[in-house]
């Protein structure tokens, strides 16, 4: 099957010109038959870059954002007590790209000593044998190499994984070079992608990334990687590995689906079933990756597994009647709070702490300390009336996460009724 790639018209390439620098990779849209990625190779080719602002920055295969003063600062609030999660607070950024950005910033995660739960242990006993690193998954305060350490304390190990000896790499040593990932059949038990691995790890390349590709292999590519993708095609040329097939792919100019925009019928499919399915949902799609699926419900904050208690929420209500007046806002797994002054109304100053019993501790603690002199006994009494309180000049309300929106709106009803009723 003969190469099917289209050259450029002297059409395309105006349009390309005209509008690549403001519209960057989504040009593609004005040219049917063409993909993101060509455009861009097409565009590299031209020297036509993107007009980017200070923020990005471009190099040979995509745009980086780079890390701002402001999300620098979100990192310094908020990473050492929620580690990874803080991606939640910055859009776009993953869990690596924020682990790495505080390592640079000098940033230490609290909880990277926090010990070892019994709930965290007994979650390793049940899955880590079929799951393995990808338990991470199941624990999201944890990092893949803190759950490989703990299951290797607990003497866990993923079923059917078993030690390379020192025979099998010096079969990998010495026939990998020219046999590549055909040196599987020498190993019993051993999968080609295993062999593989351990080549990489051993430095050990085959000479097979050496060898020209053939027509016959790029008809192959032609035929299949666009709908299929790499993991398909290298089954069909098991000599080259996945990675060799993208390359090539990419120079051929070709695309999977993976680079296409997601549409709002794949997202809901993904809201849907990843947090039952996990990676597994990728077999719902039509050309999408695990790996795909994985990432795009990590942009949707999709979690696998038993949601996660992310600490009291803050209700829209909140938001929308002190909208003008908020000055902090801080939320983390176990605790949250608002300090707002609404106009013509004094300032209050909210917390909520989450304990382990399941309970939420809700309390003012600005009012009882202003300068005003307040009737102890009818504050009391006002206090018992609305089932709220008083301790060290705080007006507390012990609530649950089910009913904490009323028992919020309660708690300031009684906040502005002590201010306006008996301040002296």
């Amino acid at each position: 099957m003969a190469n099917t790639k289209k050259r450029w018209t002297a059409e395309e390439i105006d349009i390309l010109k005209k509008y690549y620098p403001t519209e960057g990779d989504a040009v593609f849209k004005r040219l049917p038959g063409r993909t993101a990625k060509s455009c861009r190779i097409q565009a590299s080719k031209l020297k036509i870059s993107k007009n980017i602002s200070s923020a990005i920055i471009q190099d040979d295969r995509k745009y980086i954002r780079l890390w701002t003063k402001a999300e620098d600062e979100i990192l310094r609030e908020y990473y050492a007590e929620e580690g990874s999660n803080v991606r939640c607070r910055l859009n776009q950024r993953s869990a690596e790209s924020c682990r790495g950005r505080a390592a640079s910033l000098g940033l230490v995660y609290s909880g990277a000593n926090k010990k070892w739960s019994s709930r965290e242990d007994e979650i390793l006993k049940k899955y880590y044998s079929t799951e393995g690193s990808e338990i991470q998954k199941r624990l999201h305060e944890r990092t893949k190499e803190a759950c490989n350490k703990r299951a290797a304390k607990l003497g866990l190990h993923m079923q059917g994984r078993k030690k390379w000896s020192a025979e099998e790499d010096e079969i990998i040593k010495t026939y990998y070079k020219a046999e590549g990932g055909k040196v599987a059949e020498r190993l019993e038990g051993r999968t080609l992608s295993a062999c593989q691995s351990r080549a990489k790890y051993l430095n050990v390349r085959s000479d097979n990334n050496r060898i020209p590709w053939t027509q016959e292999e790029d008809a192959i590519i032609t035929r299949y990687y666009e709908e299929k993708g790499a993991g398909y095609v290298h089954r069909l040329i098991p000599e080259r590995s996945p990675q060799a097939c993208r390359y090539r792919a990419m120079t051929l100019g070709l695309s999977t689906k993976n680079n296409e925009p997601w549409t709002k019928a794949e997202e809901k499919i993904l809201k849907k079933y990843y947090p039952a399915e996990g990676s597994n949902v990728y077999k719902r799609f039509n050309g999408r990756t695990r790996n795909a699926c994985i990432s795009k419900s990590a942009q949707l904050h999709l979690q696998y597994g038993p949601t996660m208690y992310k600490g009291p929420a803050l209700d829209e209500w909140i938001i929308s009647a002190v909208k003008q007046g908020i000055t902090k806002i801080k939320q983390s797994m176990t605790y949250s709070e608002i300090t707002f002054k609404p106009e013509k109304l004094p300032k209050l100053h909210l917390k909520m702490e989450y304990d382990k019993t399941g309970e939420l501790k809700i309390y003012e603690d600005s009012i009882l300390s202003n300068e005003k002199k307040y009737h102890i006994q009818q504050v009391e009494k006002l206090a018992d009336t609305m089932k709220l309180q008083i301790k060290e000049n705080k007006m507390i309300v012990n609530s649950s996460e089910k009913n904490a929106g009323d028992d919020i709106i309660r708690l300031i009803i009684g906040c502005y009724l002590v201010y306006f009723s008996y301040g002296g």
